[in-house]
């Protein structure tokens, strides 16, 4: 198992490519403790998730917490260090912030609530948890990691993204920073930039999904949970490809983590060639 014993905390894994990755890192035999909104659905989601884990033998604790209140994540993250002592790996995968499916995203139209609750609240998250998380790998004295997850239109600008794009951009630059200051301390900090993904959220609106991606199935949210416990092991700015099928992958080919600096292979997802999913560092 190549998670044995280390304890893992995963913003938003109630659900979608944050419940995938908290089943595939108990799996590995990791201390998984999951994160989610005191509130309904997510707590019912996140009870399920851990139902699950607990089913199959595994380790697994319930904290709540909005992981854009710092309050909370201060609350969350001392939790853990509590119960288990320690914090290995910090997977900021959580997109916080209220949105409100009938407003406008078009560019001229958006308000600065929009703004501030899809840009500055995500972005902050990411910034200010993996802080959080940093300071305790580095007082226990043990090497850490850190995931954020970001997405293909960090790269790739759609017509009605230009919240949702520029702050996955933002997150992609934000952990390069993050790995060339942690790496003395011996924590690593990647990224993983999913496709689209095929979960119950994104059914919803399956004829968009068509539109948008032009694939003939969306990707699979357990890859994304593979490819997270392979990048747990991956070197900051070291070149390496870790296999994970179905992982940001529309097509059915294995998609890729990929170095920054690699270009990797043609194409991007909705242009017909082979989708990608690179590394931030």
């Amino acid at each position: 198992m190549r998670l044995n014993n280390k304890v893992a905390l995963i913003t938003g894994s109630g659900h979608g490519i944050g419940r995938g990755t908290a089943l595939a890192f108990a799996r590995e035999g990791a201390k998984v403790v999951i994160n989610d909104l005191a509130r309904e659905p997510s707590t019912g989601h996140a009870e399920a998730v851990a139902q699950l884990i607990r089913a199959a033998g595994g380790e697994v604790e319930v904290v709540f917490g909005d992981a854009s209140d710092t309050a909370d994540m201060q609350r969350v993250v001392a939790s853990v260090v509590e119960r288990y002592g320690r914090l290995d790996i910090l997977v900021n995968n959580a997109n916080p912030g209220r949105r409100d499916p009938n407003a406008s995203r078009t560019f001229l139209e958006i308000s600065e609530d929009q703004l501030y609750q899809g840009y500055f609240l995500p972005f902050k998250a990411a910034y200010v948890n993996t802080q959080l998380a940093a300071r305790q790998m580095i007082q226990q004295g043990s090497p850490g990691a850190v995931i954020t997850i970001t997405s293909v239109h960090q790269e790739r600008a759609w017509g009605w993204d230009s919240i949702y794009g520029s702050m996955k951009a933002a997150l992609r630059r934000l952990v390069m920073s993050q790995a060339r200051e942690l790496a003395p301390h011996k924590i690593r900090v990647n990224a993983i930039a999913p496709g689209f993904m095929q979960h119950s959220r994104r059914d919803r609106n399956p004829a968009r999904a068509r539109q948008t991606v032009r694939y003939r199935r969306g990707g699979g949210v357990p890859g994304v949970g593979r490819g997270a416990v392979r990048h747990r092991h991956l070197p900051a700015r070291r070149r390496r490809h870790a296999a994970a099928p179905n992982h940001g992958d529309l097509g059915g080919s294995p998609a890729r983590l990929w170095p920054a600096s690699d270009p990797g292979p043609p194409g991007t997802p909705g242009t017909g060639g082979q989708p990608r999913c690179r590394s931030a560092v």
